[in-house]
């Protein structure tokens, strides 16, 4: 079998609830959040566009159970209860995206709590969902009759995934615990997160070989056991979480010709490199949010050229100078009482949080 390097490890996936003290909206925010609603109800989320609320600039998509708001962009997902439930369940509740968290887990954190903190008092927090994950340079081959795991069986499901005759992914285990193992490349190909190969780059990736992700997703139920409340004990107990997941939970054996007791078979070494990998979980580097951009300018060029050479061919049309596109556009925002200067504000506004490059780590 084909030796691994690994590349990083990381948070990719971070589910919070901020329990409140006291909220601090009023009455005149909560209208304005109403108006937005229904604006997306009658108009559709992408015509209605995107709104300011409290410094930030945000989508909104319908409300689910007890949030009545949710506020989204492309860093993260922000559900608000409108009543203090006196701790029965998180008034604000975070979803942090994998491209937020690239930058560092620290940073982002820090960036949503102080929003939060603009407008109400946050009494406590507790991490109810986080995905540790590492990344390798090789193919991360799992035959199922050389897994060994503690796992119950009504528990745990295996599932394996393929394109055409190629093996793509694995899982095993459950909702509040689960073990996904597929090829990266592939993925962020469809997903367009080419932003993550800088990072594989920066840790000795050879640009060719394809990388896989061993990726583990830890419900509330089981962070409780690991006593994972808030972020910094997720944080303190990553490596040792890690540790037990690879090493007690699941692991990957050589298949012996002299003993049948499987749970006595010697680990591989391929799924050593894997288990070796919480040494380096704390050591994660930012990445520059500027390469973010490009990508995805990268990936509007297409809609611009289009609509830009329509417009030119229309104005010929008519013998306007297409030097008066610029014009046209700036009296277009005019009527709407906005400078296009105002308007390339919000839109940069809008892209994300971070909005300066910069470096965090986990």
């Amino acid at each position: 079998m084909e030796s691994i390097k690994f590349l990083m490890s990381l948070i990719d996936t971070l589910h919070m609830g901020f329990y409140l003290k006291e909220n601090n909206l009023t009455e005149e925010d909560y209208q304005y959040l109403d108006d937005c609603k229904q604006r997306v109800r009658e108009q559709g989320i992408e015509t209605a566009g995107m709104i300011e609320f409290k410094g930030k600039y945000w989508k909104m998509t319908s409300a689910k159970k007890i949030y009545r708001y949710v506020l989204y962009n492309d860093d993260l997902t922000v559900k608000i209860a409108r009543k203090l439930s006196n701790g029965i369940y998180p008034e604000v509740f975070v979803e942090f995206r994998s491209r937020l968290l690239l930058g560092g887990l620290k940073d982002a954190y820090s960036i949503a709590r102080e929003w939060i903190e603009k407008w109400a008092v946050i009494a406590s927090e507790k991490v109810s969902r986080a995905d540790i994950t590492a990344d390798f340079q090789g193919v991360i081959n799992i035959n199922p009759e050389c897994v060994v795991t503690r796992g119950r069986n009504n528990e745990c499901h295996y599932a394996e995934y393929r394109n055409g005759q190629n093996i793509t992914g694995y899982s095993y285990g459950s909702h509040n615990m689960l073990l996904r193992t597929y090829d990266k490349t592939l993925e962020i190909e469809k997903k367009r997160k080419q932003y993550i190969k800088d990072l594989w780059i920066q840790k000795g990736w050879d640009r060719e070989t394809h990388v896989w992700r061993v990726e583990s997703q830890l419900g509330r139920d089981i962070l409780k056991q690991f006593q994972v409340e808030t972020l910094q004990d997720l944080i303190d107990h990553a490596p040792d979480i890690w540790r037990y997941l690879t090493t007690k939970w699941f692991t990957v054996r050589e298949k012996s010709k002299i003993d049948a007791t499987r749970s006595r078979w010697a680990i591989s070494e391929m799924w050593k490199i894997v288990q070796d990998s919480f040494k380096s979980l704390g050591e994660l580097s930012g990445i520059v949010r500027e390469k973010i951009r490009h990508v995805r300018l990268g990936n509007l060029m297409p809609q611009v050229a289009g609509l830009v050479t329509s417009c030119m061919a229309l104005l010929q049309r008519e013998k306007i100078d297409v030097t008066e596109l610029m014009r046209l556009i700036v009296r277009n925002y005019r009527k709407k009482g906005k400078t296009i200067e105002q308007v390339i504000e919000e839109k940069m506004q809008g892209y994300a949080l971070f909005e300066e490059s910069y470096e965090g780590a986990i």
